[in-house]
């Protein structure tokens, strides 16, 4: 009886690891998605500035800016 509670328990330890490390997989894929999103946005926003969209440019660098103030303060 012993054995079987014991093998049971490995098993859901086993799969409980797995999960935890497909979330670590998927956590970093985000994080990596997030990179890429604000470098996007950065040359967006370079390539209005040289379009000659400056006063937009300001305001989509400064709501850029407080995104990903909250999105550092979040993490």
């Amino acid at each position: 009886m012993n054995i079987k509670k014991t093998s049971k328990f490995k098993a859901y330890t086993c799969q409980i690891g797995m999960l935890a490390g497909e979330l670590g997989a998927l956590l970093a894929r985000l994080a990596c998605l997030l990179a890429n999103l604000r470098t996007l946005l950065a040359k967006s926003s370079c390539l209005l500035a040289k379009l000659g969209f400056a006063d937009e440019m300001n305001h989509f660098h400064q709501e850029n800016q407080a995104f990903w103030t909250k999105m550092e303060q979040i993490s």
